[in-house]
Parts: C-alpha cells; sequence; structure tokens
C-alpha cells in the first residue's frame, strides 16, 4: 500500500493546514496518510469511497475526515471534484480532549 506524506503538498511549517481541490477523472489508488490527517468536502458529482475494506457511495455535500491510520481511495467518479484540508493531528491536540468527542471529529 502507498503512503502519502504531507511534505508532498508543502513544505511550509508555519502554516498547520494545506488546501487542495482536486478534480478525480479516473480511480484514485488505495492509500494511507503517512503523517497527516484529511477532511474532505465532496463538492460535486459522486464516487465510491473505498475506506479499509469496506466501500459506500459519497456525492456532492459529503464531508469527512481520513485519519493516518486509515486506507482509502474513489474509483467509479462521476464529474467528482473535492475540497482536501490536510493537517497534522497534533495540531489539534491543544484543543483539549472534548474537541475529539465532539460530534463531527
Amino acid at each position: 500500500m502507498r503512503s502519502v506524506h504531507l511534505n508532498w503538498f508543502t513544505t511550509d511549517e508555519q502554516f498547520k493546514f494545506f488546501i487542495q481541490y482536486g478534480r478525480h477523472e479516473e480511480d484514485m489508488y488505495v492509500h494511507r496518510h503517512a503523517d497527516f490527517s484529511e477532511l474532505v468536502i465532496v463538492l460535486h458529482g459522486n464516487a465510491t469511497h473505498i475506506v479499509n475494506t469496506e466501500e459506500s457511495f459519497i456525492k456532492k455535500g459529503d464531508v469527512f475526515v481520513i485519519n493516518g491510520t486509515t486506507s482509502h481511495g474513489y474509483k467509479d467518479p462521476h464529474e467528482f471534484r473535492i475540497c482536501n484540508i490536510m493537517y497534522k493531528p497534533e495540531m489539534l491536540e491543544s484543543a483539549g480532549p472534548e474537541f475529539k468527542r465532539s460530534n463531527g471529529y
């Protein structure tokens, strides 16, 4: 399985987030994030999202978090556009343990 690293996208240590807009015309290989988590917002279209060994249909308006230990990829994209907000998970630790227990995390 391939591992993806945050420094493939940015080397700016001062900026805690990296925001990327993606357009997927073809399947995206299953991969794992080695050193970051990702908040994904589906902006347009739909696809099948592979998470570990499960598959689910995702569409415009869906929002989800992928943590570094989770493998994921996309298949059968149709006009599929996303916004990825990549961040180091330790950055959120300063928000306190309640944050991770809140709905939506």
